[in-house]
Formats: structure tokens, sequence, C-alpha cells
């Protein structure tokens, strides 16, 4: 599960992504606000092994149980400073409570000063990265 802040940027990191796993034919969705949802779903009824999307259309989803996170072993953070600006720790902490104890997670910011690391600490309290 790849989570960014924005719609631009989850649609070029999942790019990104399909030209690195290349023919692996590794399943991968894009769960994106302002894109269709009944064809999100008919993609995540193929069960995906990545996806890549932003907090709220994730959560969007998983409300309406379209997606299941229990079985996720790896949580990406990408631009989590801009997350945290952009006032998403509301939907990645509702995220994060239906995510399995043990997986890897991984954080991932441009900025990441001392300050950004204090505002993780304090937003993930549960959460506790090594960060």
């Amino acid at each position: 599960l790849v989570l960014l802040p924005t719609r631009e940027l989850a649609g070029q990191v999942l790019k990104a992504l399909q030209q690195f796993i290349g023919r692996s034919n590794i399943p991968a969705v894009l769960l994106i606000g302002g894109e269709d949802m009944g064809k999100q779903i008919r993609k995540l009824k193929s069960r995906p092994r990545l996806i890549v999307g932003t907090p709220g259309r994730i959560n969007d989803h998983l409300i309406r149980g379209t997606l299941k996170l229990s079985d996720t072993s790896f949580l990406v953070l990408d631009e989590v400073d801009r997350m945290l600006d952009m006032g998403f720790i509301r939907d990645i902490r509702k995220i994060l409570a239906l995510l399995p104890k043990r997986r890897q997670n991984l954080l991932f910011s441009a900025t990441y000063s001392n300050d950004i690391r204090q505002r993780c600490r304090r937003a993930f309290r549960k959460f506790r990265p090594n960060i």
C-alpha cells in the first residue's frame, strides 16, 4: 500500500512502479478521487498486490467494504510532510488502524528535517516508525 498526498503524484508513482516491476505482471490499482469508483471497484475485485492512492479515496473504499487491508505487508507513506500539512492525519490514522501489526513501514519526505521527525512522532503515536 502506497499513500500519497495528491492524485497527480499517485499517478506518477504508479507509472514509475509499473516500469520498475516490468513484465512481472504484478496486478496494481490506482485509487484516487475524481476517478470512476465503479472502475476502481472492478479492479479491486482482481485482488491487486500493489495499491497506490490517496488517503481519502482509500478510506472511501474501506468504508464501502470494497478494500480490505488485512494482508498488507508493506506500507509506504510518500511525501509524509505534505500529507500532514494537507490535513490527512485522520484519514491516515483510520488506515493504520486497519493494517496488520506485522508489516514493513516506510516514510519518505523530500524535506526530512527535525521538525518533520517531531511532527511524525506526534502524529503517529501508535504507528512508531523508526524516524
